[in-house]
């Protein structure tokens, strides 16, 4: 092959490769341009939709309990025999069911200095006799309170437990009752049951070391309610509070106002 002949063809070789790279930087390029030209099409269409909007409703759980004016629970009573009520506005039951519903059941003992002796032997059986009454699905849990809230038995359905942990407390201190109405709130958050109820058993109000109460003043116990009362009404937990009042001279503890024994057996 001449030098002529040889230059000729390496030239269109070389014009045949140049050809074939630019179909394939063409193609490359196309390819490119479809991936770009997709996503800025599914990015219109997207900012095209409409904006979604979404709700929530929460169902609000009432645990009622009617009582006739012998203290006795009436039964077979049935959704027509209900009416609720918000703002004057009478409301749609959603759902109603007449079986018994499982309780969570949490008691606050006041084991404050001045529950010493007989009236911490009276909120003790208070708290047996109120396990005695729980059904078989129930749970109980207790915690004391004196200068801080401590736990005396964890969420059970023993009765023995309940006994044995109430004798190891010793009472003495102050009376941390606002904190112990928090915590209890707190362990409901690990109970088994929706239904939930505290029963506060106690003999004075709350008081700490420290606290000074001035003239014209909220006293420092005032201003520990209000968190717990804001949380108390956000809660779906009932909450009781029974005063014991007994004198020093060996007679029966009482419970000098409303929430007395009866209130505190028909909660369980």
């Amino acid at each position: 092959m001449s030098k002529t002949e040889h230059a000729q063809t390496t030239g269109r070789l070389l014009r045949c490769l140049r050809a074939r790279h630019a179909q394939a930087r063409l193609r490359v390029e196309l390819r490119w341009g479809l991936c770009v030209l997709t996503l800025v099409g599914l990015t219109l269409g997207t900012s095209a939709q409409q904006p979604s909007f979404r709700a929530q409703t929460d169902l609000v759980a009432l645990n009622v309990t009617v009582i006739n004016e012998h203290g006795r629970a009436v039964r077979g009573l049935t959704l027509d025999s209900f009416t609720v009520m918000e703002d004057g506005k009478p409301q749609k039951i959603a759902q109603f069911a007449s079986d018994p519903v499982p309780l969570s059941l949490l008691v606050a003992v006041d084991a404050s200095e001045s529950m010493r002796g007989r009236r911490f032997d009276f909120a003790r059986e208070a708290v047996l006799q109120l396990v005695n009454r729980l059904g078989p699905d129930d749970e109980v849990g207790v915690f004391g309170f004196n200068d801080r809230a401590f736990n005396i038995q964890t969420w059970t359905r023993s009765r023995d437990s309940v006994a044995q942990a109430l004798q190891q407390v010793k009472p003495t201190g102050y009376t941390a009752l606002y904190g112990a109405v928090s915590i209890g709130l707190d362990a409901f958050q690990t109970a088994r049951h929706r239904r939930q109820a505290m029963i506060v058993i106690s003999d004075g109000d709350d008081r700490l070391p420290g606290d000074v109460i001035r003239s014209g003043d909220f006293k420092p116990a005032h201003r520990r309610a209000l968190p717990v009362l804001e949380r108390a009404v956000h809660s779906e937990a009932l909450i009781y509070a029974v005063g014991v009042d007994a004198p020093t001279d060996g007679r029966t503890p009482s419970i000098p106002w409303p929430f007395a024994n009866s209130r505190i057996q028909r909660a369980a």
